[in-house]
């Protein structure tokens, strides 16, 4: 047959009627369209009630053509995870009977949740009356998931890139403290800007060892202030304890708080020498049966690298503060009373002229000394001598009390500024001070009886500079101990002072 004669026969079956018809309906292709397009068809009444869908849509949503004819969509689709104000977009919308494309978390039949992706037209007739809504929804739950991996790999970069700015400036501030109340300060601050909502406590060790002392605490949080090392299995094991994650939950005695969350407890280290214990909580990560939900696992594994890091450098950072503090110590405190020594004492004495100067306030000096001291050594010995310094030591810190700037000056001699007291007042404790040397020496019998003389002199009454001030208080000193010992000379009164024979002072001694 020639290509004439078959296209001959084709027009003849296209022109036949019933052929043509059957072909050419929009039933037919609406059909077509339907069972071959990816995505759902919805048409609903103008109150948004279901008329008819494709296969699609049930193969989608699980629910059948019976089931859900004659119910609007967002009856049965939408659940607890569905964004409202979306929602509210859709309704205002179809309301004013305009198109919307919009993308909506729907829920399955067996409450499985997918997104979707649906776009709203009305539908109007040839008289431009509304008659329909016709949505079509294409399945993104797949982008929206890569969507969301992406964004949270992104949120976790821009969190890793924070926290290691943070650990930057945590360990720049850490190694700039110079005492121990600023680092523990600084601590605090940084462990609450690197774990917002965490709670903890930052201890150190005694001087004795015997004991771990919360020198930062942070959150809601009320720990003791001192607790034995024995009490946390950290301190215990010499290794991070991390209570929440592991086949072995025990949590350590010192963490009473009444929630029970994952905590990470860390010795701090120093040259292979435990200084102090780091322990943090994170009430937000909850233990439910003594075990923390597996998918916080991670997240306190992340937080435990986090606090390593920051535990290896206040470690450091503490015993670099406890060795400064250490060599200012050795520079500026007596060793055998404890007392400032004279240059730590000259430097509190020019601060103190300075103060007085500037408030327009007398400044008052007390000199002290131990008499006959020398008899003392040669008699008991120097350890017993010692022990006399060492109570005049604690006595004057009873008597004069905090506000007193005490110093041992150099070998029996001390010094008192008495801050914030009126030349009497001072004159009074200088008397107390000498009746509870009197009367304490006599009650101990670690120490032979003894006295001690003192000098005072004021500024600018008795001398316009320092110099001058050490010299009268001195030469004060030097008068009670001529009119007798065991008494307060003062350097505006020595010419009234009855004096000894210069003989008897050399033989008695100092």
């Amino acid at each position: 047959m020639t290509k004439k004669h078959c296209d001959e026969d084709e027009e003849r079956v296209w022109n036949d009627g019933t052929v043509s018809q059957m072909f050419r309906t929009e039933e037919y292709f609406a059909s077509i369209v339907s069972g071959h397009l990816s995505e759902s068809l919805v048409v609903t009444d103008t109150r948004g009630r279901l008329e008819w869908v494709n296969q699609n849509f049930e193969r989608l949503t699980g629910y059948s053509v019976a089931d859900i004819i004659g119910r609007k969509p967002g009856e049965f689709l939408q659940g607890a995870e569905t964004d409202q104000k979306t929602v509210a977009e859709i309704r205002a919308a179809v309301e004013a009977r305009q198109p919307i494309k919009r993308e909506i978390l729907n829920y399955h039949a067996d409450g499985t949740p997918y997104w979707v992706e649906v776009a709203i037209s009305p539908v109007f007739d040839a008289e431009a009356r509304h008659v329909h809504f016709v949505a079509v929804e294409q399945d993104v739950t797949a982008r929206r998931l890569v969507a969301a991996k992406i964004q949270e790999a992104q949120d976790k970069d821009a969190l890793q890139k924070k926290q290691r700015q943070l650990l930057t400036t945590i360990s720049q501030w850490l190694y700039s403290a110079r005492t121990l109340a600023e680092l523990s300060n600084i601590t605090q601050q940084g462990l609450q800007s690197l774990f917002p909502g965490s709670e903890g406590v930052l201890y150190v060790y005694r001087n004795s060892r015997d004991r771990l002392e919360a020198r930062a605490v942070w959150g809601d949080h009320s720990p003791e202030s001192s607790i034995p090392p024995h009490q946390c299995w950290g301190m215990r094991r010499g290794r991070p304890h991390v209570y929440g994650a592991q086949q072995m939950n025990l949590r350590c005695e010192h963490d009473t708080s009444p929630n029970d969350a994952a905590a990470i407890c860390l010795p701090l280290l120093a040259q292979g020498e435990s200084i102090g214990l780091l322990h943090v909580r994170f009430p937000d990560l909850a233990i439910n049966g003594g075990v923390l939900s597996g998918e916080f696992r991670p997240v306190l594994q992340d937080r435990l690298e986090l606090l390593m890091l920051v535990a290896e450098q206040t470690g450091l950072a503490i015993a670099n503060v406890q060795l400064r503090e250490e060599l200012h110590a050795q520079s500026t405190i007596d060793a055998l009373t404890g007392l400032p020594n004279r240059r730590h004492f000259l430097g509190e004495l020019r601060d103190a002229a300075a103060a007085s100067v500037l408030v327009g306030e007398p400044l008052t000096l007390l000199s002290l000394d131990v008499d006959h001291f020398k008899s003392v050594n040669d008699r008991h010995g120097h350890a017993v001598g010692d022990e006399v310094l060492k109570l005049l030591a604690q006595v004057l810190r009873e008597v004069a009390g905090p506000q007193t700037l005490l110093a041992r000056f150099g070998g029996e001699e001390f010094m008192l500024i008495p801050r914030g007291l009126s030349p009497d007042a001072a004159a009074d404790l200088a008397n107390a001070i000498i009746d509870s040397v009197r009367e304490r020496s006599a009650a101990t019998s670690s120490v032979p009886n003894i006295t001690v003389s003192v000098g005072l002199a004021v500024m600018p009454r008795d001398a316009p500079d320092l110099t001058g001030l050490l010299k009268c208080a001195d030469d004060a000193l030097y008068r009670a101990k001529a009119a007798g010992r065991n008494r307060l000379v003062k350097f505006a009164e020595m010419d009234t002072a009855p004096l000894l024979p210069l003989a008897v002072v050399a033989k008695d001694g100092a």
